[in-house]
């Protein structure tokens, strides 16, 4: 292998550092590629020529913001560092995994920005902790080190004591990738079922290489070529509308994929994989905006979900991408530029002063990590929030203007109809997700959001119920069934069957039928086992949404089919109760001030069943309308 060319970096983090994206759209078809589904759809709902509403007024949210948003997270964390520079989860009483590193990134950034002059020692002493593990090759996940310490040595170099300096670049240098990092082949196997954790590695290799810190001898593949080495059999696995797909196909590793890939085009990679990889950001970043609910929010959907990073990745992804337009389309910058700064508002509702480490969507003892998978922890997954919020404020130029994004006008249908399966309604303030086909481990198949911009997000309904949860749930709260928002029938042998447990021998075909900025109008048919048809018909307008639900299924002894439908009631958020009244003709939930109505007919025999169960989110209980036919007609709405 030849040497590489190597652009150092003469200091410590500079504005000059961080470059833009390419506005220009490009083919993809040498990839197999089809040209951009989305790109009519996008450019409908954020044409450069388009009024602001009146009713959209600044958010007066800055760089600042996201900067208060990491203190507050990082000097709780400052409190757990032990005397050899290592974060200390606070309840697994050990460092878990790659704490540390993402510790110091963050705290480096808020030093870089004029913060947290008082932890300056402390930073530096992480900074030294983890650059020693990393080297000795005693670091936990090691794929996920580079790209946090990297981004840390940027930011200190310029202003940290030359032995701490000296000593950083002696560890970063003596790393050898294809002998620390796990998941490589050194032997050029397989190299695409990688997935994300190359991504990150290559991530934190590339930017190595813009600091120019090699290592010897010059044969070891590092920096610019692990880089391309890896990237390239990585691309095999995006969607034509730029989505990156992690087995399981989950919405967060999309995401997270994409910003680690940015990270690096932005700090400067201009190799042969920059145009492809590009334009698969430049179409997802289109895709993202369109997917974001009102109250700035990303999709459910698989493993990870459900925490406080998720929308930290938006934040970053959205800056990233305003500065792409910033010369061509100050239009589509500012709903990039406002799209970040709705979501981090979104990220303040848990993250306060009184409570700066809520690292998930609920409000559970943390000691209990209810709502979380196995691997995450609150000082990982809490100190990940500030550090994608940190990789923001890097990318972040407060000179853009915000305009309105997608989601906040609403008026729109968002079909995901590759491996993604979603089906996203958003209309004036409202909003609505549909997984046609999902992952039962983590969610259920049918209407899993119901939400509006100014309540709670679990009160009507945020992410569906598994009955095989690959997160935490207390096994008293493990729901009987997988449960979404929709019906259910009766077999010939007496058996009730949900929607939401079918994600095996089920088809689905969406048909839209009207759309306008104050109401749309859907239809999903769905066959399961080339035997049971079931038709749902859905009208969203500002705060209702309407439902007809209809089962077509095999008659058994002459019978007509029986259908019941399934609606998950708020009990609690892990702190607050809702109060509940059932009637024959509506209930209504009432939550912190705001209430969720369901409303039907009188022959639908309401049963409110008095079992909780629990999501990512908190505890409900089921709400069961029994028709007289295989046909029911109810409409659900929020009232802040």
């Amino acid at each position: 292998m030849t040497h590489q060319q190597i652009e150092p970096v003469a200091s410590g983090f500079l504005p000059s550092l961080i470059g833009t994206l390419n506005p220009k759209d490009r083919s993809l078809d040498h990839l197999g590629l089809a040209p951009f589904p989305l790109q009519q759809q996008a450019t409908q709902s954020i044409k450069s020529d388009r009024q602001q509403p009146e009713s959209i007024s600044p958010s007066a949210i800055t760089k600042e913001s996201y900067l208060d948003l990491m203190e507050l997270i990082v000097r709780e964390a400052a409190t757990w560092i032990n005397a050899h520079g290592a974060i200390i989860d606070p309840f697994e009483n050990k460092e878990y995994a790659q704490t540390s590193p993402r510790f110091v990134a963050p705290a480096a950034i808020l030093l870089h920005f004029g913060r947290l002059a008082d932890l300056e020692a402390a930073i530096y002493q992480c900074m030294d902790y983890c650059c020693n593990r990393l080297a000795a090759g005693q670091a936990q996940s090691p794929d996920f080190w580079m790209r946090e310490i990297m981004t840390a040595y940027f930011c200190l170099k310029g202003r940290a004591p030359k032995a701490s300096v000296q000593l950083w670049e002696d560890c970063i240098s003596s790393v050898i990738p294809e002998k620390t990092y796990w998941a490589v082949n050194p032997e050029n196997g397989d190299l695409s079922s990688l997935h994300n954790w190359v991504i990150y590695s290559s991530s934190g290799e590339y930017l190595r290489y813009r600091a120019g810190l090699a290592p010897e001898p010059d044969s070891v593949t590092w920096g610019k070529s692990f880089f391309e080495k890896y990237m390239a059999a990585q691309l095999c696995h995006f969607t034509p509308n730029g989505m990156y797909k992690d087995p399981g196909n989950p919405i967060t590793y999309d995401i997270t994929s994409r910003l680690q890939i940015a990270t690096a085009l932005l700090f400067g990679y201009d190799g042969p994989l920059k145009n492809d990889l590009d334009e698969l950001l430049r179409r997802g970043g289109l895709t993202t905006l369109l997917f974001m609910s009102p109250e700035g929010q990303c999709p459910y959907g698989g493993r990870s979900n459900q925490f406080l990073f998720n929308e930290a990745i938006i934040v970053a992804l959205c800056e990233a991408e305003a500065r792409r337009y910033h010369e061509v389309d100050p239009k589509l910058a500012g709903a990039f530029k406002r799209q970040a700064h709705r979501t981090s508002q979104f990220i303040m509702r848990w993250v306060t002063k009184d409570d700066p480490m809520r690292y998930n969507k609920n409000y559970f003892s943390l000691a209990e990590n209810i709502g979380a998978d196995a691997y995450a922890k609150v000082s990982c997954y809490g100190l990940l929030t500030a550090s994608f919020l940190g990789l923001a404020a890097i990318f972040s130029e407060d000179e853009i203007d915000e305009a309105s994004c997608p989601a906040e006008e609403g008026g729109y249908l968002l079909h995901l109809d590759d491996e993604f399966h979603k089906v996203i309604a958003t209309c004036s303030g409202t909003h609505v997700s549909i997984d046609t086909c999902a992952d039962l481990k983590y969610e259920a198949t049918g209407l899993g959001r119901f939400t509006h911009e100014d309540c709670p997000i679990e009160l009507g309904l945020n992410i569906p119920f598994t009955a095989t949860p690959s997160y935490k749930v207390p096994e008293h709260l493990i729901p009987s069934s997988h449960f979404a928002i929709g019906p259910s029938w009766k077999t010939s042998e007496g058996e009730w069957i949900n929607l939401a447990e079918c994600s095996e021998q089920i088809t689905s075909t969406v048909n839209i039928a009207k759309t306008s900025k104050t109401l749309l109008r859907w239809s999903i048919d769905y066959e399961i086992n080339q035997e049971i048809k079931i038709s749902e018909h859905y009208s969203l307008r500002a705060k209702k949404l309407d439902i007809r639900s209809k089962v077509t299924a095999p008659q058994s002894n002459g019978l007509p089919t029986l259908m019941r439908f399934c609606i998950p009631i708020l009990e609690s958020d892990g702190k607050s109760k809702s109060h509940i009244e059932k009637g024959k003709e509506n209930t209504l939930i009432s939550f912190k001030n705001n209430h969720y109505q369901i409303c039907y007919l009188s022959d639908s025999l309401p049963t409110l069943e008095s079992h909780c169960f629990a999501n990512r989110n908190g505890t409900y209980r089921l709400l069961v309308l029994t028709p007289t036919s295989a046909e029911i007609e109810l409409t659900l709405s929020l009232m802040p």
